[in-house]
């Protein structure tokens, strides 16, 4: 018996065309991830989509991984960020939804 997997690669694959292109330029990306300076993807992910730095990480090897939110959480991008300032997209997606632990019903001091 053989089992298929559909994956949901087409907003990446979009959101990956949109920021290699550029506006007015015929999109021809290939797979993602769609990596460029961190400031080129901040303001094309801003104009194009609203979304704004809203949450951080430093990762191990000094990678910042930044969650990128437009508002009421209509699109989502997530971002990994070098110290030479080169980025890339690792996921993208709609209908971000923020809870505190508190809204979960946890303790306020509670940690994954």
């Amino acid at each position: 018996m053989t089992t298929t997997f559909r994956f949901r690669t087409r907003p990446t694959l979009a959101l990956a065309a949109f920021l290699l292109a550029g506006p007015g330029t015929p999109a021809q990306a290939q797979a993602p991830p769609a990596c460029l300076e961190r400031s080129v993807i901040l303001e094309r992910l801003r104009t194009g989509y609203g979304e704004k730095p809203t949450a951080f990480a430093l990762a191990d090897g000094g990678r910042l991984v930044e969650l990128l939110l437009a508002p009421e959480g209509a699109t989502w991008t997530l971002l990994s960020s070098s110290p030479d300032g080169q980025s890339c997209i690792l996921a993208t997606g709609r209908h971000w939804i923020t809870r505190t632990p508190e809204a979960l019903g946890l303790e306020s001091g509670w940690r994954p």
